[in-house]
């Protein structure tokens, strides 16, 4: 990313080499297994910053553990791939490898896209009459919401300074709540994941009373 004229810009760079650093399992030694190498590894390298208007949006780690087991780790910010473009990346890169160890040249087939006419497509789209149309309808919807921090109950003062700081809390449903849930979504022509968001607004609600919740999620397409 480059500015011009105080605008930020997309610029495409050449082809080109870039370092790749190898770590060794003999200098991890005090670690207890190799899940807990991994997981220290993924911390450590998840926690850099990227500057990207200096230096490559992606960072490769190869661990080697002896002459025949080496893991490959790869980081990249989310500037320069997502979940699509990771799907194509490692079938290339199994592709690459395969190749090279049977001696034979790589299939690679090429795409019939590039990011670069999706950007093109995107920015088309934001300057036609549809989504003008779309934006005034969000924006009157919403014209009346004031927005108000999550005012959960907790047992401590809330952080003068916001962070990205968080946790995960991972469980397991029954089978039979499972089907239950499963059935009602297609008796309400929806998704399970549109119903899990339904459940987890009504937690919110009842636990700050608030009728008005902002909920930022992932999406594709």
């Amino acid at each position: 990313l480059q500015q011009l004229k105080g605008e930020v810009c997309q610029v495409i760079h050449a082809p080109y080499d870039f370092s790749i650093g190898v770590i060794e399992y003999s200098s991890l030694r005090n670690c207890n297994s190799v899940d807990d190498i991994l997981h220290d590894i993924n911390q450590t390298d998840a926690c850099l910053p990227f500057h990207l208007e200096r230096a490559k949006p992606l960072r490769v780690t190869l661990v080697k553990f002896d002459a025949e087991e080496f893991i490959l780790l790869l980081s990249f910010h989310h500037i320069v791939t997502d979940g699509w473009s990771m799907n194509i990346l490692i079938g290339e890169i199994v592709e690459l490898y395969s190749a090279r160890i049977e001696d034979r040249p790589a299939n690679l087939v090429p795409l019939p896209i590039r990011y670069m006419d999706y950007a093109i497509w995107q920015q088309d789209y934001l300057k036609s009459a549809l989504c003008e149309k779309q934006l005034h309808y969000w924006k009157q919807l919403h014209s009346d919401d004031i927005f108000l921090p999550l005012n959960l109950p907790s047992d401590r003062l809330r952080r003068s300074v916001d962070t990205n700081h968080g946790a995960v809390y991972s469980f397991v449903f029954e089978k039979e709540l499972s089907d239950q849930l499963r059935l009602f979504a297609q008796s309400e022509n929806t998704t399970l994941f549109t119903i899990f968001l339904l459940a987890f607004e009504v937690v919110l609600y009842r636990l700050t009373g608030q009728s008005v919740l902002r909920i930022g999620i992932p999406v594709a397409n």
